[in-house]
């Protein structure tokens, strides 16, 4: 099946799945470090798979400026930092995503808030820069006269 046509079935799911929006309960979401919220109807019978490809559609609709972004559940038990500070909810880990309906993690009415947690361009940059820079690192070659391979 080609890239397009695989795509184009992906998204009519997503549509198929935001239509069943009337079984859904209301979830709190917070964009991290604002005071913007919005409460969205969430099914419990979404996977956590299909709920991030739905609010990959909504959320950008709905909080301006956010195009990437990842979903952090509320209430996670997070570490102290090394000088005994607490660690921001909003930093805690991101959803994971998979075949897991979110009713067997929080339960039926979906008892958890999420943040939503911008991923900056800048990151992704520089990620990119350092794995070029590896590579390049890695297929230098020293001795006999030196020079890259």
């Amino acid at each position: 099946m080609s890239a397009s046509n695989n795509n184009n079935n992906n998204i009519r799911e997503v549509e198929e799945l935001e239509e069943e929006e009337e079984e859904g309960v209301n979830v709190y979401f917070k964009k991290a470090r604002t005071v913007e919220t919005k409460f969205y109807k969430v099914n419990p019978q979404w996977t956590r798979e299909n709920f991030m490809n739905i609010m990959k559609r909504r959320i950008p609709r709905d909080f301006n400026g956010i195009e990437k972004f990842e979903l952090v559940a509320t209430g996670q038990n997070l570490p102290q930092n090394a000088d005994g500070t607490r660690i921001d909810a909003e930093d805690g880990a991101s959803l994971v995503l998979d075949n897991t309906k979110l009713c067997s993690i929080y339960g039926p009415d979906i008892n958890v808030a999420f943040y939503i947690r911008l991923i900056p361009l800048a990151v992704v940059v520089d990620v990119i820069v350092d794995t070029i820079l590896v590579t390049t690192c890695d297929i230098y070659v020293e001795g006999g006269g030196g020079g890259y391979a």
